[in-house]
């Protein structure tokens, strides 16, 4: 029983039942055996990250989102009660029954099998579904639902047509004296084969859809430089193909409190791009002020996204997943609680705002790299930071910062502060930190250890309690300067 979060990053082997209650979030990084049933409920949300074997049932009830990453087997029954959506990207395979209260994503390069399936709630798949039998399917049709729904509220003079070749096109509203078109729609989920923003008040050639005819909701002359589509339903979005605006550029908001699946992704004529988990505030000159957010995600994977201007404010978390690229002059996340990056992300300006935590497990390449959190720091498993200039604030309690695992991080200036009463620097596990200006400010200790090392021109490190080089770890500066309340281990 945990009174917040229960984490596994090992591996724990039950011979007869586990039964975890964690009064925030369950996560399993490494690998969980159970002989008979595994009972979890939390508060919050379930991760699977890791393997999970379980040799009769597995039981899970949490009051949000459960998201697996990783790979469970399931040797009699799955049963799943979520208080919103279940995702799943990685592989479950379950030896009868599978039952899930939720909405279902089952998506690409996803595998689920089962003999029996029943659902209370939506199926969305974009992966594979193999079902040993028909029994209480619960009426949901199999097999894939990627196709495009764009579906106009009513609310604004907004149409929703399709081309000669199948291709969709938006007939967006008309624009105010701002630029600004204000869309909403009831369901908005693009396929592969994309959609087109028709931007212009005459006929005009675009990359999908060929020459379409002039926007029949514009005057001559009108053109848009911000299209804000807002979803005003429960439906969440998913964007499985390339967004194009077709006429005059402009800016491309979505803004979904349901939230944001951007599965193969891309975007054509458009410089900005702003995904939001949330809906639009105005000012009084009608202009977009802020967001009201809600507690969603916002997830890429498989994506190659490539703008000037990425921005994205989700309510809960941000995941970069599968084999996604992307690269922006600006890249721009704030979330109410985490960021994993398990993919490339190239930026000029690296700026990333949250309450929580930060995970990297692949790539991020940036000239200024910007972190402020207010719990912990994760660069980890062979995960690689390159930037000029590197600083990251965490604020937490408990808020450590760990390069750990053979990850590396390479820049010029490196600066980093942690103001929490507990909060610890650590670079560990064969890790690696390279940079010019190495600085350093810990409110508690300073862990260099397990075989890592850290080569810098200027070392500096102000730590107010403990400073430790031990384990096999290296230093090697030109300029050595360590400031230590209390004691100095080497």
């Amino acid at each position: 029983t945990a009174g917040d979060d229960f984490y596994n990053y090992g591996e724990i082997d039950v011979g007869e039942n586990l039964n975890v209650t964690a009064g925030d979030d369950f996560y399993n990084y490494g690998e969980i055996d159970v002989a008979d049933d595994l009972n979890v409920t939390a508060e919050a949300y379930f991760y699977n990250y890791g393997k999970i074997d379980v040799a009769i049932d597995l039981n899970v009830a949490a009051e949000d989102f459960f998201y697996n990453y990783g790979k469970i087997d399931v040797a009699d029954d799955l049963n799943v009660t979520e208080g919103y959506d279940f995702y799943n990207y990685g592989k479950i395979d379950v030896a009868d029954d599978f039952k899930v209260t939720a909405n279902f994503y089952n998506l690409e390069s996803a595998t689920i099998s089962m003999v029996g399936f029943t659902i209370i709630g939506s199926l969305y798949n974009y992966g594979v579904v193999a079902i040993g039998d028909s029994r209480d399917f619960g009426g949901v049709t199999k097999g894939n639902v990627n196709d495009s729904t764009i579906t106009p509220d009513g609310t604004t003079l907004t149409d929703a047509i399709q081309s000669s070749s199948g291709i969709d096109i938006i007939n967006i509203a008309q624009p105010d004296s701002n630029g600004l078109s204000n869309n909403s729609y009831s369901v908005f989920s693009i396929s592969s084969s994309g959609v087109v923003f028709n931007n212009s008040s005459s006929t005009v050639s675009s990359s999908l859809a060929g020459t379409i005819a002039g926007n029949p909701n514009y005057s001559a002359s009108d053109s848009a430089s911000l299209i804000l589509n807002q979803i005003t339903s429960n439906n969440p979005s998913y964007l499985g193909g390339i967004l194009e605006v077709a006429g005059d550029s402009a800016a491309i908001i979505i803004a979904n409190p349901n939230g944001i699946v951007c599965g193969g992704c891309s975007f054509a004529n458009t410089d900005k791009v702003d995904l939001i988990t949330g809906t639009a505030n105005f000012d009084a000159a009608g202009m977009i002020s802020d967001y009201t957010t809600a507690a969603n995600d916002v997830f890429i994977y498989n994506a190659n996204i490539i703008l000037s201007d990425f921005n994205t404010t989700a309510g809960n978390n941000f995941f970069n997943w599968g084999n996604s690229t992307i690269s922006a002059d600006n890249f721009n996340v704030t979330t109410d609680y985490s960021f994993f990056n398990y993919a490339t992300i190239n930026a000029n300006n690296f700026n990333f705002t949250t309450d929580y935590s930060f995970f990297n497990y692949e790539t991020i390449n940036a000239n200024n790299f910007n972190v402020a959190a207010g719990d912990e720091f994760f660069n980890r498993d062979n995960a690689t930071i390159n930037a000029d200039n590197f600083n990251v604030t965490l604020t937490g309690f408990y808020g450590d910062f760990n390069n750990e695992d053979g990850a590396t991080i390479t820049a010029n200036d490196f600066y980093v502060t942690l103001t929490g009463n507990f909060s610890d620097f650590n670079n560990g596990g064969s890790a690696t930190i390279s940079v010019d200006n190495f600085n350093v400010t810990a409110v508690n200790d300073f862990y260099n250890e397990d075989g890592a090392t850290i080569s810098v021109d200027n070392f500096n490190v102000t730590a107010v309690n403990d400073f430790y080089n031990e384990d096999g770890a290296t230093i090697n500066a030109d300029n050595f300067n360590v400031t230590a309340v209390n004691d100095f281990y080497n």
